[in-house]
């Protein structure tokens, strides 16, 4: 029996959420306390990329969100967009409202694939990372309230084989018994199937595994054993050097109760018997059973996502790897099992005839006999659905252009019963984002908050989705939930729990607290990766030991981190630290992102002697993504003790007399901070020579609310510090128009403020 992990289970990362949600006695606020948005502005705001924002719907949304554009929308199917965006530094799984607007959403820990609806009414995801302790991840299931309930993973075969849970595809049926890929890795001599083949050529093999309702392992099929290798069609890399077969991409239950599958580098979809594994007909790829009529391209080749219509017509996403010229396309045939031919008889191109997505992608066919397709990469849509005759009557495309492996549609209205918590850590203080997604009952939030986990204390209660604090104690942690409160007076239990540094540091200052280890570990965070490493960290005599014992091949390793730090774009920066080991060993410093996933030191693998050594490195941050980021040592492939000690990282400085020796080239005005702000908040613009300059504020709709400064100023950089207690909540721009002294004021610069009380 395949264990199926049920309930709460730890996702091991550079972070970790803690989940809660059990219902105190929370001390409760009168609602006419609260007072109504006073604008219009504070119950809609545009979308504002890379600040965190309400949306039109009042759904609120981090910096990172993964916003749509949709490019038609003409009376499509109903329904909610199911899809995740392919990023490895700010992954989400999405619903998506036909406008555009989230319905919900959740941040993932890493980038995850097919999210969907189960038939079973389960959703699900496929998660990357290794899960407790086994490497190739899993699939999640989330139930109805959106709580994790349940993981699915491969089983060994009747010989104990080890099998990863492959990433494609995985069906649970309605009685709760699954179907999925399952992984692994073989030498295979493929001189026995190709003249100049690699006698021990490395390949990683995809099987069909079934198992019951109670997780038993019911049918196990073998590609090695019963798919010819021989018959590989090249769409990627060609397997007699190694790489992947069959490539297995997509399950399906045929109308009869038996299985097929989809194996994109076989360009073939298989049927078998469900209980024995035997084949029962091969369409498309070499030698296979049908012969292909009314087809342009004779067949399809490299496909993805083939599903089942019923009445021997099946529908897929052809990628048209091997088409000449190469064309992506969503097609159906119609099987002719006494004739045995494959009439194709719909198929979709997408304008122009010639796009082409060369992996991934996805269609399906809707209740209405619309077809949603999913082209996959980048610049391409993300969901185009058309009507039989090829009426386009949705388009949409992320607006990074993100690539997605699948896109679905689905008629799901469930409310969430409790709010979901995301916080944006900022010097000033955390802008906290929290929605209870689709329930239209909820009249206000309370925020519970403290320096200690489980806080009870409310701090404060928000009719809006998000809100900013400023003014909380300096080098903290602080700890927050929130609560959604009915317009009945009834509360709900708590959402997740969140915690977040609270790190006011000024320019120049030293970012990384406890550098020289005279107050133990506190502050930073040790964790180690790879199936059975074996780690530790600690302090002894005022010097951090980062010990790795053992680790799996060559694939594990430890690290220790801080987490906060401050990193602004086009500034530079230096981290240095005193570091030795106790042998030969290399070690990886780094300032990243917080998921690491993007090194802006760039320091690269450093050799470590056996005597201590200073060592110290510039760089200046060139990515315009988040400013949190994390500053440690990563200790990779390589058993030993790092030992570290006075670490340090501030912004590089100019001094006083070169700041004013040195004039901008040109006009300049930077976002204003902090932002969103609750108060007053700083612009800093310059000028390269002595000009005039006028700021005006605008609200939503584009009307002048006032002029905030207007006067001359010397070449240079400068400070403006606004402040206005009449104005209400919500989004502002603010224009500066600058010139020369005496001279039209030519130069025009608009920035988007968000005021929140």
């Amino acid at each position: 029996m395949v264990k199926r992990f049920i309930g709460v289970f730890i996702l091991l990362s550079f972070w970790v959420s803690l989940v809660a949600g059990i219902s105190l006695g929370k001390p409760m606020i009168n609602s006419s306390q609260l007072s109504e948005p006073s604008s219009e502005s504070q119950k809609r705001s545009p979308m504002v990329v890379g600040e965190p924002t309400i949306l039109a719907n009042g759904v609120s949304v981090p910096s990172d969100f993964p916003y749509i554009e949709v490019m038609v929308n003409e009376n499509p199917a109903p329904g909610k967009i199911f899809l995740n965006n392919w990023s490895d530094s700010s992954p989400y799984n999405v619903m998506f409202n036909s406008d555009g607007t989230p319905y919900w959403y959740n941040k993932t820990i890493a980038r995850q694939r097919d999210f969907k609806v189960q038939r079973n009414g389960l959703l699900t995801a496929r998660y990357i990372p290794s899960i407790n302790g086994i490497p190739g991840g899993a699939f999640i299931a989330y139930d109805s309230t959106y709580a994790v309930v349940d993981t699915f993973l491969a089983a060994p075969d009747n010989q104990g084989r080890f099998y990863e849970v492959d990433e494609h595809e995985l069906v649970v049926l309605e009685d709760g018994g699954y179907l999925l890929v399952a992984l692994d890795y073989r030498q295979v001599d493929m001189s026995e199937f190709f003249e100049d083949g690699k006698t021990n050529a490395g390949v990683a093999f995809s099987h069909l595994q079934e198992f019951d309702s109670e997780g038993n392992l019911i049918l196990h099929f073998d590609t090695q054993e019963n798919l010819n290798i021989g018959e590989f069609t090249q769409i990627e890399e060609h397997v007699k050097y190694g790489g992947r077969f069959p490539h297995m991409n997509a399950i399906d239950v045929d109308e009869d109760n038996n299985l097929i599958f989809s194996c994109r580098h076989l360009s073939a979809v298989y049927k078998i018997q469900r209980q024995t594994g035997e084949i029962i007909w091969k369409l498309g790829g070499i030698n296979g059973n049908f012969t292909f009529v009314n087809d342009p391209f004779n067949g399809f080749s490299g496909q993805h996502a083939v599903s089942v219509l019923g009445n021997n017509r099946y529908l897929l996403f052809d990628n048209g790897n091997n088409h000449n010229p190469k064309t992506s396309r969503a097609v159906e045939y119609e099987l002719d099992l006494d004739a045995m031919t494959a009439t194709l008889v719909w198929e979709y191109r997408q304008d122009p005839d010639a796009q082409f997505s060369h992996y991934m992608g996805n269609a399906q066919r809707l209740p209405n006999g619309n077809t949603l397709i999913n082209w996959a990469e980048g610049g391409r849509p993300k969901a185009t659905e058309v009507t039989p005759d090829g009426t386009k009557v949705y388009e949409m495309n992320f607006i990074n252009h993100y690539d997605c492996y699948r896109t679905y549609k689905f008629d799901w209205n469930v409310p969430a019963v409790r709010p979901y918590l995301i916080i944006e850590s900022r010097p000033a203080g955390p802008t906290l984002l929290f929605n209870q997604f689709g329930d239209p009952d909820v009249d206000y939030y309370n925020i519970y908050h403290g320096t200690d986990p489980h806080p009870t204390a409310i701090l404060d209660s928000s009719r809006l989705t998000m809100k900013s604090f400023e003014n909380l104690e300096n080098i903290q942690y602080h700890y927050f939930r929130v609560t959604s409160v009915s317009k009945t007076g009834v509360e709900s239990d708590f959402s997740n729990e969140e915690a977040t540094m609270i790190k006011r540091i000024g320019p120049g200052d030293e970012q990384i607290l406890n550098g020289d280890f005279s107050g133990g570990d506190d502050f930073w965070i040790f964790g180690m990766y790879g199936y059975s490493t074996n780690a530790e960290g600690e302090v002894n005599d005022g010097v951090y030991h980062l010990h790795v014992g053992s680790i799996s091949g060559n694939n594990g390793g430890a690290y220790v981190f801080q987490y906060p730090v401050e990193l602004l774009e086009d500034q530079t920066y230096r981290f240095e630290f005193d570091a030795w080991a106790d042998q030969k060993l290399n070690i990886l410093p780094m300032v990243a992102n917080n998921t690491a996933s993007r090194d802006y030191s760039r320091i690269g693998n450093v050799p470590m002697g056996t005597s201590s050594k200073h060592y110290a490195y510039e760089f200046t941050k060139r990515s315009s993504s988040t400013s949190e980021a994390i500053a440690g040592f990563l200790m990779g492939e390589n058993t030993g003790t790092l030992y570290v000690d006075n670490v340090s990282l501030k912004q590089v400085m100019t001094s006083v007399d070169e700041t004013k020796a040195v004039k901008p080239e040109r006009y300049q005005l930077e976002k204003n901070y902090p932002n969103p702000f609750n108060g007053k908040t700083t612009l800093k613009f310059s000028v390269p020579y002595s000009s005039d300059v006028t700021f005006v504020l605008y609200d939503i709709l584009g009307r002048q609310v006032r002029e905030i400064k207007k006067g001359s100023y010397s070449p240079g950089s400068h400070l403006l510090v606004f402040h206005d207690e009449s104005l209400s909540s919500g989004v502002y721009f603010c224009k500066m128009k600058a010139g020369p002294k005496e001279e039209p004021q030519t130069f025009e610069r608009v920035i988007k403020m968000i005021l929140m009380k």
